[in-house]
Parts: structure tokens; C-alpha cells; sequence
């Protein structure tokens, strides 16, 4: 099942919705684009993180999902700080204060030369749900997990997973990274309104 991640993927607790690539999106779900807001408590001395994903909370596919938080809350900001390695960090979705963080910088060419401060704009839209079935899952012998080292959501949260892929029109990982398929891994606790971040390797 990991392989065929191949977009940013909602899973919840029994259901997973895919994305597709769109050439407009009438909710502004998009990969990339700049992090307008200031991520408070940031360490000085690490590389900033990139914007990876804006999730539209309006989407009515969503909102009937569960996806939605209480407060003023009106997109989703997925961050990530791919020029600190290992990284691991946590935030609150609505005030983008750090909660927790690991990780430490690996200089300029991590995790590849001139890496880019900001990714390109890429709209996204919503596939229909497929259900999951965690038993059949685990029966199939050739089995490695909907995420790369098997990370599910608990109750009232989701997981999105974001693989590398060309569309994005962006390496995420450099080449032998993007080879590999490390996904990127985002817990959000809709209840607690906080994200955790880190990334998974096959």
C-alpha cells in the first residue's frame, strides 16, 4: 500500500482520500507557496520551514470527514523544515507556535544544494473516499503499512502523508531521497488543534 502513495494523502481513522493535481481549485487546496505568518518560537539559528501543503477547511468533503477545528480557523498550514535533519517538531494550527522540536541543521547543501526557501504553487483537489480496511491489510503478507514505518491516526485525528513527485515541480529530497519515497508525515489532532511533523523512510 505505501507504493501507491504517489499524492498527498488524507487517512482517517477508517477512510483515506487521495489528491489529484487541478488547473483550479475552488477551495485553494495547493502544495507550496509562501509562509506568510511567522512560526513563533522557531530556533534563530535553524533553517526556517517551507510551506508543504494548504488544506481548505471550507471543502463541505472535509468538514463531513471531521476535519475542522474550533477558533478562527478557516486553512490548514502543513509545515515542514527540510533543511534540519532528523526533524521533528510540533505546532498549534491556529497560532503556528512551536510546541516541541528536534533537529538540528545540516548546513546549506541539506538536503541538497541551493535548496529552495519556498516551493512553486501547485493547485490540489479532493478524490472521493475509500474505505480502509485495516484487517485485510494486515492479512496480506506483502504488507508494509499505508505510511512508510506504519504510523495510523488515533481517535479525532488525521494523518497526511506527502510523498515526493514530479508534479510539484520541486525535489523534495534530492534525487536519491525522492527515489526512495520519503513521505513526509503530518498528525493532526483536530481536538488538541496542534500538528506534529517528522518524515518516514521505507
Amino acid at each position: 500500500m505505501t507504493q501507491d502513495i504517489k499524492m498527498p494523502t488524507l487517512i482517517f481513522p477508517k477512510f483515506l482520500v487521495q489528491t489529484r493535481f487541478a488547473t483550479n481549485t475552488k477551495y485553494r487546496h495547493r502544495f507550496g507557496g509562501p509562509l506568510e505568518r511567522k512560526v513563533h518560537g522557531w530556533p534563530k539559528r535553524m533553517p526556517g520551514p517551507q510551506r508543504l501543503l494548504t488544506i481548505a477547511l471550507q471543502d463541505p468533503l472535509l468538514q463531513k470527514l471531521g476535519l475542522e477545528f474550533t477558533g478562527f480557523v478557516s486553512s490548514l498550514s502543513l509545515l515542514y523544515a527540510f533543511q534540519v535533519s532528523p526533524c521533528r517538531f510540533k505546532y498549534e494550527v491556529e497560532s503556528l507556535k512551536l510546541l516541541e522540536f528536534e533537529g538540528e541543521s545540516e548546513g546549506q547543501d541539506w538536503p541538497y544544494e541551493n535548496y529552495p526557501a519556498r516551493f512553486p504553487v501547485v493547485p490540489l483537489a479532493f478524490e472521493k473516499p475509500k474505505p480502509i480496511n485495516w484487517k485485510k491489510l494486515e492479512a496480506d503478507e506483502d504488507w508494509h503499512g499505508i505510511t512508510a514505518q506504519d504510523s495510523r491516526p488515533g481517535k479525532d485525528e488525521v494523518l497526511v502523508v506527502v510523498p515526493p513527485n514530479d508534479g510539484y515541480g520541486v525535489s523534495l529530497w534530492g534525487e536519491s531521497g525522492d527515489n526512495e519515497c520519503v513521505q513526509t508525515i503530518f498528525r493532526v489532532a483536530m481536538k488538541a488543534g496542534t500538528v506534529e511533523t517528522w518524515n518516514e523512510c521505507t
